[in-house]
């Protein structure tokens, strides 16, 4: 590879992103979970009456609310998009948000990593989120009970790490590589 084309590489190199959908209908989540249930047991209840589902109207009933649930969840959801911050200002954040201590002195267990967790993610999901752009008083209520779950501001956040610490390289699946070997294997095959 000449100098040249490195020199391509580098200028056509592009950031690496974390898609994290958030929906904001999770109290249709437990109607759905309810409705799961309910279709789990009309199912049982078919195959002990030896009945086809097919024809089930309790059934067909289930599954359509789920569906009307699903797409109403799906309009609800915003696919929020983070990628890195620059190297300097992760490293002005890492001082800002020193490791917690407790009463001997040690780093308290949440903040193995070297920085305070509680604090850190709070301002680095703002600064690593790319879409939306949303201005920093929303992010503020979105992160401090405005709606989103824990479980919600935990995926947000461990998009933000992966994004900005983790390696970025051409992956590697084992699966694919299976799959193509035989399929490579395959298609090499005399024909007779």
């Amino acid at each position: 590879m000449t100098l040249e084309q490195v020199n391509a590489l580098l200028d056509g190199a592009k950031k690496p992103f974390r898609p994290v959908p958030v929906c904001t209908r999770l109290d249709l989540q437990v109607r759905y979970e309810e409705l799961d249930e309910e279709l789990r047991q009309a199912e049982r209840a078919a195959v002990d009456k030896d009945a086809s589902l097919d024809g089930g109207t309790d059934v067909a009933a289930i599954v359509a609310e789920m569906d009307a649930l699903r797409a109403e969840m799906l309009a609800a959801t915003i696919e929020f998009r983070f990628e890195p911050i620059p190297k300097p200002q992760w490293s002005e954040m890492l001082l800002r948000h020193p490791a917690r201590r407790d009463e001997d002195g040690n780093v308290v267990i949440l903040d193995q990593r070297g920085f305070n967790t509680d604090t850190f993610f709070s301002e680095l999901v703002p600064l690593s989120c790319v879409w939306p752009p949303l201005p920093p008083e929303r992010w503020v209520k979105l992160l401090d009970g405005g709606g989103l779950t824990d479980g919600q501001i935990g995926a947000m956040s461990a998009a933000c790490w992966d994004v900005n610490r983790s390696d970025a390289d051409v992956p590697f699946s084992r699966r694919h590589s299976t799959a193509s070997r035989k399929f490579n294997a395959a298609s090499k095959q005399p024909s007779v």
